[in-house]
């Protein structure tokens, strides 16, 4: 049986038992259904857990011993089992096929792992498995609905609300990271005050030594220093250079609004695109050192760099990473001009065509 993230609570609240299959791309809110579970699952006598880490079928065996060692005499047990894919031999297929069509009011198995693809949700044993157990897959939150999200979170968890500019601003600083915007929501309400747009960045910017917004900023105050150290620091953590260049081209389609805003309306369209009036003063620095054309090519460089940390070109991202921050955070614009590898990499952009 499928059941929906949004009807588990009325579900399981009269009786928990049973074998559950959870599954969803973020482990974030697989984990914290899980959680959930096992939280009802103790008010109903399921006091001992025992939780298991799978890395591959083989690995099975001690599931298959404790669920052996389970008697009616034994009090109300919870297994829960990780998994890092959902592909199973006959040998575990035959055990959970065997558990699913005896069910026990003892035994509670949650096995949760990661997104289920489409064509084992449609083979004839996993189809024979949801028949006796249950299924809940957790869509993915997209960047376009984490806001919603994140506004749903704190309303329901601590009755907070916020704005939909609020929870805008958490979701593009936290680049779609739902621990740390959790976090977030945790310390609003924590700290027991209005939340005000200061407060918020307060908040924000504690809530991780670097990321690429905090590198951006190093870029548009100029800089080049403390971006190249927050550059290199971002590297060292394995941050996907991907996120980067994402927040980047984000910010400079924003620039580039702002470019061909009339100066004496500058305030009206940086609300009305959801600049924050604190961030206003930086971009305005930027502005100042480099022309709109030159915004526009940057645009174009970050286009090249996304295609290189995707492998349709060769070369060092975290190089050319290192290049570009210091290109648009030099208080000097022409200082770089005459690199060789900056005029190649633009004109091969401009005429079309990336360079291998």
């Amino acid at each position: 049986m499928r059941i929906y993230p949004e009807k588990l609570n009325a579900f399981i609240e009269k009786s928990v038992a049973g074998i559950y299959f959870c599954s969803g791309q973020d482990f974030f809110l697989v984990n914290e259904l899980s959680d959930t579970i096992i939280k009802v699952a103790k008010k109903q006598g399921f006091e001992h857990v025992t939780r298991f880490y799978i890395q591959s079928s083989g690995s099975w065996d001690e599931v298959s011993e404790s669920l052996q060692h389970v008697s009616l005499f034994s009090p109300k047990v919870c297994l829960v089992v990780q998994l890092m894919s959902w592909k199973f031999d006959e040998t575990v297929k035959t055990l959970l096929t065997k558990i699913t069509q005896h069910t026990r009011k003892d035994l509670l198995l949650i096995i949760k792992g990661p997104k289920i693809e489409r064509a084992t949700t449609q083979t004839k044993w996993f189809q024979r498995m949801t028949e006796k157990g249950y299924w809940i897959d957790l869509p993915t939150i997209s960047f376009m609905h984490m806001p919603e999200w994140i506004q749903r979170r704190a309303s329901h968890l601590y009755g907070l609300i916020l704005s939909h500019k609020h929870a805008r601003f958490i979701a593009q600083r936290t680049e779609n990271n739902l621990p740390q915007a959790a976090q977030i929501i945790d310390k609003l309400f924590l700290i027991q005050e209005d939340i005000t747009d200061d407060i918020l960045e307060v908040l924000v910017d504690t809530s991780a030594e670097y990321d690429a917004f905090k590198l951006m900023d190093a870029c548009l105050l100029q800089d080049s220093a403390r971006a190249r150290v927050i550059l290199l620091r971002l590297q060292y953590n394995d941050v996907e250079p991907l996120m980067i260049i994402g927040a980047f081209t984000r910010e400079f389609r924003l620039l580039r609004e702002l470019y061909q805003a009339d100066p004496s309306s500058l305030k009206t369209v940086a609300d009305r695109l959801g600049i924050w009036s604190s961030r206003l003063p930086m971009m305005q620095t930027f502005m100042r050192s480099h022309s709109s054309d030159t915004c526009q090519l940057f645009l174009a460089q970050l286009a090249y760099l996304d295609a290189l940390a995707k492998g349709a070109c060769s070369g060092n991202i975290w190089d050319k990473l290192l290049f570009f921050c210091a290109k648009i955070s030099n208080k000097n614009p022409t200082l770089l001009d005459e690199s060789t590898e900056f005029m190649v990499l633009f004109n091969s952009i401009t005429t079309g065509g990336y360079p291998r």
